[in-house]
């Protein structure tokens, strides 16, 4: 019986005994083979994964920036038409005459046209409001938000509020009509 520290019989006993070569045994020898040919399969495999993977998030990424860039040109749009509406309002006759009744029904009618809108807001040079359509015509005095920039002539955003229909609103107002939305470097106020 051979001892588990025998090489190939050397230390058996026999100090005599012919040296065998080191042997593998086929069993082993085949396994051996099988993995190391489907070794560069593996390899292929993970590379073409990662490949793959990266050119999903390539693709990814590329609608994504499409998708803004739509979403981005839809908001121009919309802004661009809304500031060509109160534009149009702040030429009418009825305001460059200062009669602010009258400028009022052009105002109501343009909000209830605009189904978006929740009201127009008409303020004078230093940011005391004179109206707002979703309220009677001689509304009680009203400090605005505005006032300190209005003070300054600088173009400003009230703060956003919730209304009454659980909608987030906003003031936008320039003293020179500018058209918005422009940097305030380039208003000419």
């Amino acid at each position: 019986m051979r001892s588990p520290s025998s090489y190939n019989g050397f230390f058996d006993g026999n100090p005599h005994a012919p040296h065998r070569p080191f042997s593998i045994g086929l069993r082993t020898l085949l396994i051996l083979l099988t993995g190391l040919g489907l070794l560069p399969l593996a390899l292929l495999g993970v590379w073409s994964i990662h490949a793959a993977g990266e050119y999903q998030q390539r693709e990814q990424e590329r609608s994504m920036l499409d998708l803004a860039r739509a979403l981005s040109s839809a908001a121009d749009a919309e802004l661009d038409g809304v500031v060509s509406t109160l534009a149009g309002m702040a030429r009418t006759p009825a305001l460059a005459a200062g009669d602010v009744a009258a400028f009022y029904a052009v105002a109501r009618l343009q909000a209830e046209t605009q189904p978006e809108w929740l009201s127009v807001i008409l303020t004078d040079g230093n940011g005391n409001m004179l109206f707002r359509t979703t309220a009677l015509m001689a509304p009680p005095p009203c400090r605005s938000p505005i006032r300190p920039a209005c003070a300054k002539r600088w173009p400003c955003a009230t703060p956003w509020s919730a209304t009454s229909r659980a909608v987030q609103a906003a003031a936008w107002r320039c003293p020179c009509g500018c058209r918005w939305p422009m940097p305030p470097a380039a208003c000419t106020c």
